[in-house]
């Protein structure tokens, strides 16, 4: 498990993974995960920087799934007009509702996860990068987190995520909790 706090133990990482990667001529992929407001995405994007990876950031992808026509469609006849401002989908709004039924959830993720996994499939695949860094909260659920070379697992307190996302989303601690019970529990012994 990885604390942000101590540079110490990110430079020790980041030997770890030099170490492993060098007897694979392969794409080297690196699962970053932990609870939203954990600080994946900036760790990731540090972390990439350093080994001149390629980040793929599965939030920015999903966010791309909901401007598909055919997802709008299906969420549409799912979630109704209310969550739709002309033909854009409300996320938030989505969430909420999401978050309150866990069959909607499901339904959500599942129409999403297609368009997803071929997107960043096409992602890995074309890339030219040799260190791939994936970032999602829900990675532990997706195929990626198996065939991973290398697992983080990012920890900060509840308090401290909570905080820096009502001040990042501009989010009530109500809907907070509503996410937070829908993420998944990690097992620091799945990890790295």
């Amino acid at each position: 498990m990885i604390y942000l706090t101590n540079k110490c133990i990110y430079y020790g990482l980041i030997f770890l993974i030099v170490l492993q990667s060098f007897i694979m001529d392969e794409k080297f992929l690196i699962a970053i995960t932990g609870k939203s407001g954990v600080g994946k995405s900036v760790f990731s994007k540090e972390l990439a920087d350093t080994l001149n990876g390629e980040l793929i950031s599965f939030d920015k992808i999903s966010h791309l799934s909901l401007e598909n026509d055919e997802i709008k469609s299906k969420i549409r006849a799912v979630f109704g007009d209310e969550v739709f401002e002309k033909n854009a989908i409300l996320r938030k709004k989505l969430g909420k509702i999401a978050f309150n039924d866990q069959n909607k959830l499901n339904f959500l993720n599942s129409i999403s996860q297609e368009f997803m996994e071929n997107y960043i499939d096409n992602l890995i695949q074309t890339s030219k990068k040799h260190y791939i860094i994936l970032e999602y909260a829900l990675l532990t659920k997706m195929k990626y987190f198996n065939f991973s070379n290398y697992k983080i697992l990012i920890y900060a307190s509840k308090t401290s995520r909570f905080d820096r996302l009502k001040l990042r989303d501009n989010v009530s601690e109500d809907y907070l909790e509503l996410r937070e019970n829908n993420l998944p529990d990690f097992d620091e012994k799945d990890f790295d």
